[in-house]
């Protein structure tokens, strides 16, 4: 759907200057002509094309664009209107015949129509690397995300220890976006008063590594590409070799304003510079996407609450940016036996975007982007969210067809085989890698506190309230659930034990497999 609006803007052709905002697309800045019959063409940005404009033609300009619309009357100078469309806006223009009057007027139609969705831009754009079957042996998976193979699962160091294999952290404390369902900014998690230092959290990873370390996510209370000190983080974790996935909003991937202001003293200063320098790292980016709907995108960031004025009103528009820009870096490129390194991220699924996320996951796996939901977290305002979650009676059947549904689909395409199903079962995350975090790790949290995984904080998920006041990280992990779980445990698929029982139903995911198996 779009929205269209229609501004018609007289200019007087006499000689004088003037300066008139006519829209957020549109403005004259300057008149200096006289005379009927004017000739006009427009001409974009870096081009040397002029596409001439006749009376009643409509020429537009559409994506990230910039030029002018340029008219000229006999004997006399120019008049120019300075164009520029925004990925989510066409501007067109339409020369309409002068007036006989004097002074002679000029009307230029200028038709603005807003995107109410990403899709068709999106889709445009990012082209389809897999139009039918998924090709044999194409791994389902995405780089240093911490779902660990069956191999590596329950592995030991040489002394017996179990390994830890991966951690979940948080890096910064900073984050312009106001999620209503965020699990981590909210006080009923922790106040984070007393942060761990960037060289703290580097400490504990290099003694992490000891243990086995192999991978790390990014997540929780800041937005990590808001921290100016993270690109440089991420560095001392590829020489280090650690790989790390990193949640992130895009909001700073996506807006050359924002990617100056953080990493200008890096050399960066545009989106798809900063996007390109992280590619040549150890590093997937898990991008949030939870709607192609721009007003339910805006209503899961907070933005929609948002004055008209500030910068990440736009939120939607860098969001896309990024996707385009991180898609240009290469990080959906496919190699065959690997795992791609970009994802889109609808965390949670709530009943507002249910019915959109099998459209988003078959929309994106065609183009190698992983795609990857789970329900709401039991944790910070993810409390507010389960709470309004009871009152939607159907809500858990919906998610049960959905789960249902994008199983089936990766079955027919080869995705996953339906012998692979049948041994790993289903998984937290429909369609994706099954979840064993909790067996291989803990979420290390911005204040020190380590906690089971960032699904569930409560008195019984807190191993420890501040890892500074521990003997060492090794001991924090030896004294937890989950090495039991990684030294003696000998499951594969752990599906979710902070939110099984709790949020989900125990039965949740045997209803899931047996409308799978009757239908695929």
């Amino acid at each position: 759907m779009k929205r269209i609006l229609i501004i018609l803007v007289s200019v007087m052709l006499v000689a004088m200057n003037v300066s008139l905002d006519i829209s957020h697309s549109l403005a004259v800045k300057g008149i200096d002509t006289t005379g009927e019959g004017c000739l006009s063409f427009l001409t974009l940005d870096g081009t040397s094309n002029e596409v001439s404009v006749n009376y009643g033609e409509i020429i537009s300009i559409d994506g990230k664009n910039s030029g002018k619309f340029s008219f000229k009357g006999e004997g006399a100078g120019w008049l120019e209107i300075p164009v520029e469309s925004k990925p989510h806006v066409q501007v067109s223009v339409k020369k309409v015949a002068a007036m006989k009057a004097e002074p002679t007027m000029l009307y230029v139609l200028a038709i603005i129509q807003r995107r109410d969705s990403s899709l068709d831009l999106l889709t445009a754009k990012i082209p389809v690397m897999f139009p039918g079957q998924f090709p044999e042996g194409y791994k389902n998976n995405v780089k240093w995300w911490g779902n660990i193979s069956k191999e590596e699962l329950h592995s030991t160091l040489p002394d017996g220890t179990a390994r830890l294999l991966t951690m979940d952290l948080d890096i910064g404390n900073t984050c312009g976006l106001a999620c209503p369902h965020c699990f981590r900014r909210d006080k009923r998690f922790d106040l984070a008063n007393n942060p761990l230092t960037h060289e703290e959290i580097v400490g504990y990873v290099q003694e992490a590594k000891t243990l086995g370390l192999k991978q790390i996510k990014i997540l929780g209370r800041g937005e990590p590409f808001q921290n100016s000190r993270f690109l440089e983080f991420l560095e001392e974790m590829t020489k280090l070799d650690v790989g790390v996935a990193v949640f992130s909003k895009g909001h700073v991937l996506g807006c050359d304003e924002l990617a100056r202001k953080y990493n200008s003293h890096r050399g960066i200063y545009s989106g798809l510079e900063l996007t390109q320098r992280i590619k040549e790292l150890k590093v997937s980016i898990l991008l949030g996407f939870n709607s192609f709907n721009r007003e339910m995108q805006e209503s899961f960031t907070g933005v929609d609450k948002y004055k008209s004025s500030a910068l990440l009103k736009n939120y939607v528009d860098f969001r896309d940016q990024a996707l385009l820009n991180l898609v240009k870096a290469g990080f959906n490129e496919y190699y065959e036996g690997e795992a791609t390194r970009l994802a889109m991220i609808a965390a949670p699924v709530k009943p507002e975007n249910v019915d959109e996320i099998f459209d988003l996951y078959s929309w994106a796996r065609p183009r190698n982007i992983y795609m990857l939901t789970c329900p709401t977290t039991i944790s910070g305002k993810g409390l507010d969210e389960l709470e309004l979650e009871k009152k939607h009676k159907e809500y858990i059947s919906e998610l049960e067809d959905l789960w249902a549904k994008i199983y089936i689909w990766a079955v027919q395409k080869n995705l996953i085989s339906k012998e692979t199903f049948v041994e790993d079962g289903v998984s937290l995350y429909p369609g994706c890698h099954v979840c064993n975090q909790t067996a291989a790790g803990f979420f290390l949290n911005l204040s020190g506190q380590v906690n089971l995984c960032p699904g569930r904080v409560d008195q019984s998920t807190i191993f420890t309230r501040d890892i500074r006041q521990e003997t060492s990280l090794r001991d924090v992990w030896m004294k937890s659930s989950n090495y039991q779980r990684a030294k003696y445990g000998k499951r594969y698929n752990y599906h979710c034990v902070a939110r099984d029982g709790f949020s989900l139903p125990q039965n949740f995911y045997k209803n899931i497999e047996a409308k799978v198996l009757q239908t695929a």
